[in-house]
């Protein structure tokens, strides 16, 4: 604050004067005009009123002079302005009631003798300007701190460019001699200039220092660049002093340099020295950064020198000016080409909210992906509008934008996405203000699982929470249900929203409407994917999106930085492997885990493949972090390395480079200062400005792409709408846009949806796309973990907590081939003949999809040797079904990982009740029964605790003697193919059921009988002894599996018991079911 103030004071200081200065030269022009009006009239002196400056609009000519010889300016254009009035050009003259004379008059001989007083005044005017300007500038270097030299020699540069600009007795002179000789006409003296000073994006504002800079007048880049090129001045006319008429015009033609070619040289008459020219073409061929401010420097010390040698002034005088003048001017070029960086500390002034964001909180990429579309989409609209990352984001950045959408979905129970978790906590903060964000227009796209207990829980806090803290609702919010599709409900719902964004934003219905987005005119949309119009082949297009930008930049490093960085994160590695863990544990700060054992649950011949995994957590429970029944587990995967180093073949680039990533933005921001500068720049932002992505702000290409982008997902038509842009064929662009469009819905749901391709079976699918790598990375969604429920309690290890289980079924199905359905025959030949020019295409033949996840564990994970090699044989299977990839006849397996990078994720309400008496009933088919298996490990040592305490137990097995004893039932549904094929768990149930933890299990073999047989029908073979469970108010019902169709399906049948054996309408049933999920007694662990 003090260095502020101190800064503060200089520029008032240099005000001041200069207010003074205008002062006494005013009132020396009144009594110059007056004396002269005796002189030529005295006859009418009497009669003429005090002379009085006056400012009007002056129309210039075709090259920029005076007004047109004879014309005279109407008098409803004369505007009393002041004399810092920005962007205007005025002029000086006498009053209204002056008579003009033609016939030249000499003056007394006691008028010359002040004339010539004047005069001298008037040369010793520049030293003394710039001599007070330099004590200031010295002193104000020695006391402040050399952070603030550019601020210091900016106002330094315009305080001698507005005195020494100033009117002087010999302007005066030639203003009242041309207002005589040309009826009032005259060259309009230019405005006082500031230096445009520019704030960095992470310094504070200006404050009241910026507004008095800008009060004194600025020109901009337009004007300098018509000044610099103004044609020759007529005889007569009042000409401003060259140096210091360049002067303004060198910080403003170093930003219009940067950003348009320099204006052609005009010819300089005698009455405009060609110092002015100098400084302005110095500037202008400077181009832009410190060349610029070089040229500007040089022009400005050339015309000073020439200046004051025309005034007379000694040549050890002139050279201390022209480097003063050369030194200022060189800092004000450059303040106006890089930001200027301000103390810490300094006010915020208010700032009026503009603009809109588009925020997302996402889990899968599915909001992301809306989020980015919403923003090309509005940016191909005129609006003003970026994307963020919720977590990205903060509410302190909210308050300064006017628009708000928010894209986020729910996961789990209700639980916010990862990327999204912070900002939802900080929103819900009590302490905020209510008028926090008053300024606000908001509206909320919400995207769920109705299989889910919490439906929407996320989405709907931000709709609660927001017009809590002031904000304004734009429109109504949306809710997309997952089960019943998301496209058609997002859709319909951005396209209400345009209307109220562009009333909010004021944006002109001309420029929104000039984005055809009902695909109409076919051809328009395909100009705008950059394809030429050919009226035959055309395919007519519907609902394009528009094209995303790319967000983000690659700065590729030698290999010097290359060594320097890969030994940088190997020490880093073994740091981390060394070092103890850090709570809270997340994807990007996950716990190092020992595998301790893995195993198949299922039969070896059965083409099920389900694993049991146990890991060891010590170091997360003396971190203080202890895991419980109920919770998940979070995996953080890699992709598939062989399916990598095809996709980096494809791309024909070096997987081994290093590349720094950077915000797009930042990195142009960077980039605007010297060439020699703007690499190092744009580097050193990589680490600022990457906070939260899932891109390492420098890695090597394999890393990104092996790590942490997901190449094996299910493509977003996002995607394949920027592939369509970098596709050389029109062809395969066309066909790429009709899938992206609306009009394609149908074949993208066939082609895409269900056949899965992924981003390598694309690029080979259409082989002249060759897209942009930081464009292409900025697209792919991020590798996200996946989550498993342990099947374990704490309590039932040793020392409690230490390890946790998991089981996970291998996610793989067949699918349908790629070609030729998913392009045209003629743009699938090229396809055809493979990746090496073989003939073999992958693409045509039998394909498997498989889990990124799933499918990597199950090749990573230490397995017993005879495992191994059942996982090679059927990996062996699996690629000779597959056409051109029957190569080799016993593929290698990866070394096995001897660690995982887990993380909890807590359950919630989804975990065993806190009172033993409380009825049970768990409904877990397949893979979805592992929780309960943690359950009923809580729930026989919770039984053996109570017998211990219970002094007046007697003989036998105490856990079946605490059931009898007041312990609820307790019922298990479970269901798989066969009894010897998937009964996951068999020998722990049975051994539940023996001791008495587990009242009753019902077990449903789908595949064993000639009819198939679901948990719901066991379910309701027992619905007499359920009903009453069901109608008990303590009663607990936990459903956990696949939410495809069994969730609905057992849901039906509660339902339908509650009519057929609690004597209930539908309605009533319903509603009762209803009532126990809003108590947390009927809780639902689901996935899709």
């Amino acid at each position: 604050m003090e260095e502020r103030e101190k800064a503060g004071f200089v520029l008032r200081d240099l005000e001041e004067k200069q207010r003074l200065l205008r002062e006494q030269l005013g009132q020396r022009q009144q009594q110059l005009a007056s004396q002269q009006s005796q002189s030529h009239q005295p006859i009418q002196s009497s009669q003429s009123a005090p002379a009085t400056q006056s400012y009007q609009l002056v129309d210039r000519d075709a090259r920029g002079g005076s007004a047109a010889p004879g014309q005279q300016q109407p008098q409803q254009q004369q505007q009393q302005l002041p004399p810092t009035s920005q962007n205007s050009q005025v002029s000086r003259s006498q009053s209204s009631q002056s008579q003009p004379s033609n016939r030249p008059s000499s003056p007394s001989p006691s008028a010359k003798q002040r004339q010539q007083q004047q005069d001298m005044r008037d040369r010793r005017k520049p030293l003394i300007v710039l001599g007070s300007v330099a004590v200031a500038t010295a002193l104000a270097c020695f006391l402040l701190p050399s952070s603030l030299r550019p601020l210091i020699f900016a106002a330094a540069a315009l305080a001698v460019t507005q005195l020494l600009s100033s009117p002087s007795a010999e302007d005066d002179k030639a203003a009242a001699g041309a207002a005589g000789g040309s009826g009032g006409g005259g060259l309009a003296p230019l405005p006082p200039p500031a230096i445009p000073l520019v704030k960095s994006s992470s310094s504070p504002p200006l404050g009241s220092l910026q507004e008095k800079s800008a009060q004194a007048g600025t020109l901009d880049a337009g004007s300098a660049a018509a000044d610099a090129s103004a044609g020759a001045q007529p005889a007569g006319e009042a000409a401003v002093p060259p140096a210091f008429a360049a002067a303004p015009s060198a910080p403003a033609a170093a930003v219009a340099a940067a950003a348009a070619p320099a204006p052609a040289a005009a010819p300089v008459s005698a009455g405009e020295p060609a110092a002015e020219a100098t400084g302005a073409g110095g500037a202008a061929q400077g181009g832009s950064g410190d060349g610029a401010a070089d040229g500007a420097a040089d022009g400005a010390a050339d015309g000073t020198a020439a200046y004051l040698s025309s005034q007379g002034i000694s040549p050890g005088a002139r050279a201390m000016a022209a480097a003063m003048k050369a030194k200022a001017t060189r800092a004000a070029a450059r303040a106006a080409a890089a930001p200027i960086k301000i103390a810490e500390g300094a006010a915020e002034g208010p700032k009026r909210p503009e603009g809109m964001v588009v925020l997302y909180g996402s889990q899968t990429g599915n909001a992301m992906e809306i989020a980015k579309t919403i923003n090309a989409d509005a940016q191909q609209r005129g609006l003003p509008s970026h994307v963020h990352a919720l977590n990205d984001y903060s509410l302190e950045k909210l308050r300064g934008v006017a628009v708000a959408v928010v894209v986020v979905s729910s996961t789990g129970d209700g639980d916010p996405p990862e990327n999204c978790d912070r900002f939802m906590g900080a929103l819900q903060r009590r302490s905020l203000s209510p008028s926090l964000l008053s300024h606000l227009k908001y509206t909320v796209c919400g995207l769920g699982d109705s299989n889910y207990t919490r439906y929407m829980a996320v989405p709907r806090v931000f709709s609660r929470r927001l017009p809590e803290l002031g904000a304004q609702l734009l429109c109504k919010a949306c809710e997309a249900d997952e089960v019943d599709g998301l496209e058609e409900v997002v859709e319909a719902w951005t396209a209400t929203i345009w209307g109220p964004l562009q009333e909010a934003l004021a944006t002109p219905a001309p420029l929104a409407a000039a984005v055809d987005h009902e695909g109409e005119g076919g051809a328009q949309q395909q100009q705008q994917a950059g394809g030429k119009a050919q009226e035959e082949e055309e395919v007519k297009l519907v609902g394009v999106p528009p094209l995303q930008a790319c967000r983000i930049r690659l700065v590729w490093l030698d290999e010097e930085e290359r060594d320097a960085t890969t030994a940088a994160s190997a020490v880093t590695a073994a740091a981390a492997a060394a070092s103890s863990p850090t709570p809270p544990f997340s994807h990007s700060n996950p716990l190092l885990a020992p595998v301790l054992s893995a195993r198949f649950l299922s039969a070896e011949w059965s083409d099920r493949v389900v694993v049991h995994v146990e890991v060891d957590v010590a170091a997360a429970v003396h971190a203080g972090v202890t895991m419980a029944a109920g919770d998940s587990v979070g995996v953080v995967p890699s992709n598939d390395a062989a399916t990598v180093e095809r996709l980096l073949a494809r791309l024909g680039v070096d997987g081994d480079r290093v590349f720094s990533l950077v915000d797009a933005e930042s990195a142009a921001s960077a980039a605007g200062g010297s060439s020699a500068s703007a690499g190092a720049a744009v580097t050193a932002a990589a680490a600022s400005n990457r906070d939260g992505g899932h891109i390492p702000a420098r890695c090597t290409l394999r890393h990104a792409l092996l790590h942490c982008c997901d190449v094996k997902g299910t493509p977003k038509k996002g995607l394949l709408r920027i592939l369509a842009d970098y596709c050389s064929d029109r062809r395969e662009q066309q066909r790429l846009l009709f899938l992206s469009s609306r009009g394609g819905r149908d074949a993208y749901r066939e082609l895409v949806m269900d056949r899965r391709p992924s981003l390598l079976e694309l690029l080979l699918a259409f082989p002249s796309c060759q897209p942009d790598l930081a464009h292409l990375l900025d697209a792919l969604p991020p590798l996200v973990a996946r989550f498993y429920s342990l099947s374990s309690s704490p309590c039932a290890t040793s020392p409690p907590g230490t390890s946790v289980s998991f089981a996970f079924s291998l996610v793989h199905m067949p699918l349908q081939p790629l070609l030729p359905d998913l392009m045209p025959a003629a743009a699938s030949a090229a396809a055809a003949a493979g990746e090496g020019g073989d003939g073999a295409c992958p693409l045509a033949g039998p394909r498997v999809f498989e889990g990124v996840c799933t499918s990597w564990l199950e090749q990573s994970l230490p397995l017993a040797p005879e495992d191994r090699e059942r996982v090679a044989r059927r990996k062996s299977q699996q690629q000779q079904q597959v056409a051109g990839a029957a190569g080799e006849d016993s593929p290698l397996l990866p070394p096995p990982v001897p660690a995982l990078s887990v993380f909890p994720k807590p359950g919630g309400r989804f975990c065993h009740p806190s009172s033993l008496s409380a009825p049970l009933i768990m409904i877990g088919p397949g893979t979805g029964v592992a929780p309960f298996r943690g359950f009923l490990q809580e729930r026989r040592s919770l039984l053996r605790g109570s017998e211990a305490q219970d002094s007046t137990a007697g003989e036998g097995d105490g856990a079946a003697a605490a059931a009898g004893g007041g312990a609820g039932e307790s019922w298990l549904f479970f269901g798989c193919r066969r009894e010897d094929e998937d009964w996951l768990y068999r020998e722990d149930f049975e051994g539940f059921v023996a001791d008495g933890t587990l009242s009753h299990l019902d077990v449903a073999f789908s595949r064993a009988g000639k009819d198939k047989v679901y948990v719901q029908h066991k379910m309701q073979a027992r619905g007499a002894e359920l009903a009453p469970l069901l109608l008990n108010a303590a009663t607990y019902v936990f459903i956990c599996g696949d939410g495809a169709s069994m969730v609905r399906d057992v849901h039906a049948a509660l339902q339908a018991i509650l009519q057929a054996h609690g004597g209930m309408a539908a309605p009533s049933a319903a509603a009762h079911l209803q009532e126990m999920m809003g108590k947390g007694r009927y809780v639902r662990d689901v996935w899709s």
